[in-house]
């Protein structure tokens, strides 16, 4: 069995490690895209770019428009520096950079660190053992509720079927 090797423990919006690798950082991108707003049109097979549309504010009330953007992928905005460019899909031409760490300053494109998101949970997560480890952030708050809630919709649902099934063997006998 290969080794399972994974990032740091983020245990926030599903995502449970960060990613390692510009595939990771595709993955948790896609699993934010509501957040971000966007919608994906196509992407990549080495998951060095997508294409997307992002809403753009117009100021009017139900006015929508969504903006074409070329999003270049990456676990490190330095990797997106021509020296270091290995990429052979992509051109460098890109409207938006998404990476994990965002360690070149001097990038041109528009960038956005998604370990940002995550600050504050890695942050807890990451102190030193002695300490007490906070799950504010990680769990929600109204999770109780939420399990009841849940609790309470399974069993009206249970209950709708099983009421079902009985107007059903009424309406006919001998079916089971």
């Amino acid at each position: 069995m290969k080794k399972s090797i994974v990032g740091e423990l983020v245990g926030k919006r599903g995502i449970v490690y960060a990613p390692i690798n510009r595939a990771g950082v595709l993955l948790i991108f896609s699993r934010l895209l509501d957040e971000f707003e966007m919608l994906v049109e196509e992407t990549a097979e080495d998951c060095s770019y997508i294409i997307a549309r992002r809403r753009v504010d117009t100021g009017q009330p139900g006015s929508n428009r969504w903006e074409r953007v070329r999003i270049a992928l990456a676990y490190e905005s330095l990797e997106m520096q021509p020296a270091n460019k290995t990429d052979t899909d992509f051109d460098g031409t890109a409207d938006l950079l998404i990476c994990w760490q965002h360690n070149w300053p001097e990038c041109p494109l528009e960038t956005f660190e998604l370990r940002s998101i995550f600050a504050d949970v890695t942050a807890s997560l990451n102190e030193p053992a002695n300490q007490t480890i906070s799950l504010n952030g990680i769990i929600p708050e109204d999770s109780g509720q939420l399990l009841k809630d849940r609790v309470t919709t399974q069993k009206r649902f249970e209950k709708a079927v099983s009421e079902l099934d009985e107007k059903i063997k009424k309406l006919y006998p001998g079916s089971n």
